[in-house]
């Protein structure tokens, strides 16, 4: 049967820890709601501690792990979001991997310096749904596990595999392809590769120069002439339906 031990104040030097935890950052990330806890917990990350409000929550995942139980007031210091009553899970991060060309063909998704959550989690969502290899991040000090780019990827962060770009590899195999408002081959002339690297940059930005130079194609979406480009979220999603669908 699993322990379940009784928090009631925000004194308890664990409960204190936990907090700090939030500041200061660790090699753990909290995780909230039943659904995505349980996507990640099927995505293979480790499960280190289990924060409730209500002692039914315990039966969700047949806890095996020590389980906090905190009064409904409490849990607003420690949630993430707004008006949640939990369940919350802290687990352990993964690295990425380095991506090196010459040993990885497929269809892959770099963010460049993408600087809001909610994009990049969308983006990453977008990866998952239309059958990416992997998303590459570069140039960004984003916290892949931070709690708004898990929610806006519905979990699909935990599902697909992450890298971070190796600049001194050499770029065989691959088409990288820049994305550009209204200088690239049209979206709707451009013929798509079996293996790429779809780059997506900065909101306000864009691509940076780094990138920009071992693209090998550039594409626009074609847009009315009187608005200046799309959001990177909404620019992604119309750039991966198309690849999927003309491969």
């Amino acid at each position: 049967m699993t322990h379940i031990k009784a928090i009631s104040s925000a004194s308890n030097p664990e409960f204190k820890a936990f907090k700090a935890f939030h500041k200061i950052g660790s090699p753990s990330f909290v995780v909230e709601g039943k659904k995505l806890i349980e996507v990640a917990i099927q995505a293979g990350f480790s499960l280190d501690s289990y924060w409730i409000t209500d002692a039914s929550m315990v039966d969700d995942f047949h806890i095996k792990v020590p389980v906090r139980l905190i009064p409904e007031k409490l849990y607003p210091k420690i949630s993430p979001t707004k008006n949640s009553k939990g369940p919350l899970g802290v687990f352990k991060k993964k690295k990425p991997k380095s991506l090196f060309f010459q040993e990885n063909a497929g269809r892959f998704l770099l963010l460049d310096s993408i600087q809001d959550p909610g994009n990049a989690g969308a983006l990453v969502r977008a990866g998952k749904a239309f059958g990416l290899d992997g998303i590459i991040w570069y140039g960004t000090t984003l916290n892949l596990y931070h709690h708004a780019l898990i929610r806006a990827s519905a979990g699909a962060s935990f599902l697909i595999q992450h890298y971070k770009l190796d600049m001194t590899s050499q770029t065989t195999g691959f088409q990288i392809l820049g994305t550009v408002a209204k200088r690239g081959i049209s979206l709707d002339k451009f013929s798509w590769p079996k293996s790429f690297i779809l780059c997506l940059g900065n909101e306000g930005h864009g691509l940076s120069e780094s990138i920009e130079e071992i693209c090998t194609e550039n594409i626009s979406i074609p847009i009315q002439e009187n608005v200046e480009s799309l959001n990177v979220a909404g620019a992604g999603h119309v750039l991966l339906y198309m690849a999927q669908r003309n491969i």
